[in-house]
């Protein structure tokens, strides 16, 4: 299957069409459709006049206006989803580009995102019990199921600074499945270098087994876990905050500083412990290496 990036609108439109056929009537269907049809066809009216985004994180701009339209899509599908969930009262989208609109800039023909998009949660869901928590919706169209590290950082201070819990919902595109976790489900786990992420640093996410329909009846109580809020990187931003908000630049500057040299023995030791793997691979593969020395391979060759 292609990337989502790589896909026409019909194409994505097809794929969303069987993921959420059984849950949404034809009529909501072809309304959020042709909306975002409209802003894929103004989208490509502008970029075939030159127009073009200053950031794309590696992609052709046409991949990045593709990538931010197509998740804009299925983040209103999936809304209208939720709310058929008999436990739900409201869903509403939250982050900075919750607006699903672009800006067309003339003057310079940079395309920027009203709000600009963030790793923000994508959802703030609120119970009929009173409840209220984050959703981050994830998906996946190659049966791989990864979340950056930096992606997942950015979730914990926003529940810290929120005082909410986020949950992670991963749908898979191919088979129809999904899944969710807790963010405190990658406290203990180690991420790896990521290759088909530019090398950054990632979490493996359990591949989704639920059928979609499933959603609906799901009971998202028993996701939120309040003793996230005992985890050391929550207590940490929770102080980053409370320093920020009684203007204590001394404290802020400390608690960042204190929070970015742990980061950075992190990674170090990442990094050894990659190259303590790629030393081991080696042995293996030739164990006399250990045995002999310079000195000897010197003398059996007739060096000296």
């Amino acid at each position: 299957m292609k990337r989502l990036d790589d896909m026409d609108f019909n194409e994505v439109s097809l794929l969303y069409k069987k993921l959420f056929a059984s849950m949404l009537d034809t009529t909501c269907f072809d309304t959020i459709k042709n909306n975002f049809n409209n802003i894929y066809d103004k989208y490509l009216e502008h970029f075939n006049n030159g127009y073009r985004s200053k950031s794309t994180l590696g992609r052709s701009s046409l991949q990045w206006g593709r990538n931010i339209i197509w998740g804009w899509f299925i983040e209103t599908l999936l809304r209208e989803v939720l709310l058929k969930n008999k436990n739900i009262k409201t869903v509403d989208f939250v982050g900075g580009d919750s607006k699903h609109r672009f800006i067309y800039t003339a003057e310079t023909k940079i395309i920027t995102i009203q709000g600009q998009k963030t790793v923000e949660p994508d959802f703030i869901v609120t119970l009929k019990n009173g409840k209220t928590f984050y959703i981050e919706l994830k998906t996946a169209a190659k049966e791989i199921f990864t979340i950056k590290k930096g992606n997942i950082e950015q979730l914990y201070k926003s529940s810290a600074y929120n005082d909410k819990i986020t949950v992670i919902l991963m749908v898979d595109l191919i088979n129809k499945f999904y899944s969710i976790q807790n963010l405190k489900y990658f406290n203990n786990l180690k991420p790896f270098v990521n290759q088909r992420m530019e090398g950054q640093l990632c979490y493996q996410f359990p591949s989704p087994n639920t059928p979609i329909p499933d959603i609906i009846n799901e009971n998202l109580e028993q996701y939120l876990d309040e003793t996230i809020f005992l985890l050391d990187i929550i207590k940490k931003l929770k102080a980053l905050k409370i320093a920020e908000s009684v203007n204590n630049k001394e404290l802020v500057k400390i608690i960042k500083n204190k929070m970015m040299l742990e980061k950075k023995e992190e990674d170090k030791k990442k990094k050894i412990e990659d190259f303590d793997i790629e030393i081991n691979k080696i042995i293996e593969k030739c164990p006399k290496i250990t045995k002999i020395s310079w000195e000897e391979i010197f003398n059996i060759l007739g060096l000296k």
